[in-house]
């Protein structure tokens, strides 16, 4: 019994000394840990691969870029963060997440990229900064750093419509009066197309409520009307065109040439008869034939010399003279065309005898 009691306690012996120098090996002096990790220096600094167009204005000494908005836009890409240990390794880093810490963040006044209605930083001016928190990753280890602060500014942009002429009806090479003369036929009012592909309008449409007329065919005051919204927050806008635009038909008239030409064009203005004879100088039939592409309005008889004319529906002179004849109209439709006055439209006839 005694023989095994030694036996154990100098097994015990050899074990104890063993476990200990086997839990000191087992540990690296040069594992990474908080204890060990590289101090490192973060340097903020613009890229150089990346080349500022010249729609930038920059303002170097006060760290100031400007620029209208569409024209370009601003991001931490343009930026390279680089960590240098102090025996010259150098590390770049990228924004720091969740899982990563040891990165950089951005202190920023932008509005964030989901609230933009465009590619593009809204207008507004605003500041920029790259920074980092303090970080100890076992690794790398670092104070609290921060780069440069830098203002951007985007201006409006300004949008001049003024070169369309207003946009209604109208276009640069051929423009339209907007007071249509009635011509029997469908009239219509409409816009440059050119505004449909303009930026800085949206959701642009034709009205077609109650009140607001495209087409039409008599004479009228009229009124279209169009829909659209505008970003006044990113541009300023010149001569933006009416929602609201006013036309009209306009009464057709006739000058008097046309109609004395209509009338008369195609009738003796002398004529000879013997002593006691008579002549025919024109009939209701013949005139009204002329006035057939006039169908608005026909000759009902007329004056002679200032006289109504009873004879018939043909004028008869008997006797030598000089006559004045006057037509006497009846319009059907005085809403489209301009009334007519018979008296504008006088023609002599010489009648000479034996």
């Amino acid at each position: 019994m005694k023989k095994k009691l030694l036996s154990f306690i100098f097994a015990l012996c050899l074990i104890i000394p063993c476990g200990i120098m086997l839990s000191a090996c087992g540990k690296d002096p040069d594992e990474p840990s908080p204890e060990n990790a590289v101090a490192v220096t973060i340097d903020f600094s613009m890229r150089d691969d990346i080349t500022f167009s010249d729609l930038w204005d920059i303002d170097e000494q006060t760290n100031t870029y400007t620029i209208t908005y569409g024209d370009g836009s601003w991001s931490d890409e343009l930026f390279e963060v680089v960590a240098t240990t102090e025996d010259g390794n150098t590390r770049t880093l990228q924004k720091a997440t969740e899982q990563n810490p040891a990165g950089y963040k951005i202190a920023t006044n932008i509005p964030d990229q989901s609230t933009w209605t465009s590619a593009y930083i809204p207008a507004g001016t605003y500041t920029f900064k790259l920074y980092c928190d303090a970080f100890n990753n076992g690794i790398y280890k670092t104070e609290a750093c921060e780069g440069e602060t830098y203002t951007i500014i985007v201006n409006k942009k300004v949008l001049d419509f003024s070169e369309y002429n207003g946009f209604w009806d109208y276009s640069p090479e051929k423009p339209t009066n907007p007071n249509k003369e009635y011509s029997g036929e469908e009239q219509s009012i409409d816009i440059f197309m050119a505004i449909y592909s303009q930026e800085g309008i949206y959701n642009f449409e034709k009205d077609y409520s109650a009140g607001s007329v495209w087409s039409a065919t008599n004479v009228g005051d009229y009124t279209a009307k169009i829909k659209y919204d505008t970003d006044e927050n990113n541009y300023t806008y010149i001569g933006l065109p009416e929602k609201e635009f006013e036309w009209h038909i306009t009464k057709k008239t006739y000058s008097a040439t046309v109609m004395k030409y209509d009338l008369w064009g195609n009738v003796q203005t002398s004529y000879y008869i013997s002593n006691g004879q008579s002549v025919d100088i024109l009939s209701l039939t013949s005139v009204n034939a002329s006035l057939s592409n006039l169908a608005f309005i026909r000759v009902v008889g007329f004056k002679v010399n200032g006289e109504v004319w009873t004879g018939g529906d043909t004028i008869t002179i008997t006797e030598a003279g000089t006559y004045e004849i006057v037509p006497i109209f009846e319009q059907t439709d005085t809403h489209n065309y301009t009334v007519l006055n018979g008296d504008d439209y006088p023609c002599s006839f010489t009648v000479t005898t034996d």
